[in-house]
């Protein structure tokens, strides 16, 4: 683990560079592609930005509802100044809030300015992926998102645990859906394709990877983490995306 580099004589928080880094090469993989999708640079940069904030904010949300039992039982110590409140903020995001909250805010923004959704979000699909992939390196470095307890070979020392880097490989599949999405998306395809290639690919992978995830943070229900259930809810809407009828009125 390494939470913190120092740059002259600044603590700076890996996960934090990390991520700032992964979210502009993601921005500027959106907006090299959207020259293929009728899309113009500005209308992906903006998108993009709402994006982020819509990550940010999906997010938080997520994350909190997930450990809304553990808030209410600890109610007394969410006064300004505590180490729980201090968590609170600054500390704790869920990815499907984030995607879920990023989409709605780009589809707003697409709805606002009568753009095409389904091209935006084809553009925007890799750069998500490239984005994540670097933000499970920042986890690993945090410390957070951690694997089960393992003792075999590639084994990481967490807290005094030792435990499997699933952060590192999801950041490797991740990469490599990066990379799978780029090639795929140089031909031209119907709108919402790319998008839930991404959608179904990613369900399945983040399905699987939840059984070597060794934290709880995330909440479970009916053996199942509640990643595992939003997975399960996405992947029909990947599959639609994928197979509709070039017709459909649905998702335009």
């Amino acid at each position: 683990m390494l939470p913190f580099i120092t740059v002259f004589s600044r603590q700076i928080a890996v996960y934090g560079l990390i991520n700032v880094v992964g979210a502009a090469l993601g921005i500027f993989t959106a907006v090299y592609l959207s020259r293929h999708r009728d899309l113009t640079r500005q209308d992906s940069f903006f998108a993009s930005l709402y994006a982020v904030i819509g990550f940010l904010i999906g997010g938080k949300l997520l994350f909190i509802i997930t450990i809304l039992p553990r808030l209410i039982a600890r109610r007394a110590e969410l006064y300004f100044g505590s180490e729980l409140l201090s968590s609170l903020l600054y500390g704790g995001f869920v990815f499907f809030g984030g995607l879920i909250g990023g989409a709605a805010l780009v589809w707003l923004y697409c709805r606002r300015y009568k753009l095409p959704a389904l091209r935006m979000s084809d553009s925007l699909s890799p750069g998500l992926t490239l984005a994540h992939a670097m933000g499970r390196i920042g986890c690993f470095f945090a410390g957070c998102c951690f694997g089960i307890e393992y003792h075999g070979g590639m084994a990481v020392n967490i807290n005094g645990v030792a435990r499997f880097p699933v952060q590192l490989l999801e950041s490797a599949l991740l990469f490599i859906l990066t990379g799978f999405l780029l090639a795929f998306s140089r031909k031209e395809r119907a709108a919402g394709k790319l998008t839930g290639l991404y959608i179904a690919i990613y369900s399945v992978m983040r399905f699987c990877l939840e059984f070597l995830r060794g934290d709880e943070v995330r909440g479970s229900f009916l053996m199942l983490s509640s990643s595992q259930w939003i997975s399960l809810i996405l992947l029909p809407l990947g599959a639609y995306l994928i197979f509709r009828p070039k017709k459909s009125l649905l998702l335009k």
